[in-house]
């Protein structure tokens, strides 16, 4: 059972990604969100410090926990086709959250989250002696980060763009199957 807290941070990341859907991020204030929500400034503050918190919890929420709980299985290409699939279903949101700009904006959250994940990633299934001198752990982990936001990006903003398995399949490619035994379950 969800509790109060929960339920009022849900209704007012609910406000603010209709508010994304219908306005510029820099145009939509808190105050915007809250009498979206029905709630008072206060509240807001109890709960997020800012917009960009929101932007965080919302991805986290809907995408992020559920896609570590299968990468923490060895299914990293399938929390992959979830990213994907859930971009996919609220592409207009996440298209004009890839437009923040600067700091703490979604894209620095998507390369927190992503570095991260290919972090753990490299440290269960690589060769420990690969990662000497320049090529470490974690500036592999940022570029293949980089690479794939890069890709994200570009599939998010293609009108022709493929379906979320045909990338999973391209990426698998692209990434030298990483992570071989672990086939998404398309």
């Amino acid at each position: 059972m969800e509790s109060r807290q929960d339920l009022t941070k849900e209704l007012l990341a609910g406000c603010f990604k209709e508010l994304m859907l219908s306005r510029p991020f820099e145009k939509i204030t808190i105050k915007n969100i809250t009498d979206k929500a029905g709630l008072i400034r206060p509240t807001y503050y109890k709960h997020f410090q800012d917009k960009y918190e929101v932007l965080e919890w919302i991805f986290i929420n809907e995408i992020g926990d559920e896609a570590e709980l299968l990468i923490e299985n060895d299914q990293f290409m399938d929390a992959l086709l979830l990213i994907l699939r859930r971009f996919e279903k609220d592409a207009v949101f996440y298209r004009k959250a890839f437009k923040i700009p600067g700091p703490n904006g979604f894209r620095d959250v998507l390369e927190q989250y992503l570095t991260r994940i290919f972090e753990r990633e490299l440290e269960q299934a690589a060769d420990p002696d690969l990662f000497q001198g320049y090529a470490t752990k974690a500036r592999t982990a940022r570029y293949l980060m980089h690479g794939l936001i890069s890709l994200l990006e570009d599939w998010l903003f293609d009108p022709n763009a493929c379906s979320p398995d045909e990338f999973c399949r391209c990426y698998r490619f692209l990434a030298n199957d990483l992570r071989a035994h672990d086939k998404p379950n398309i």
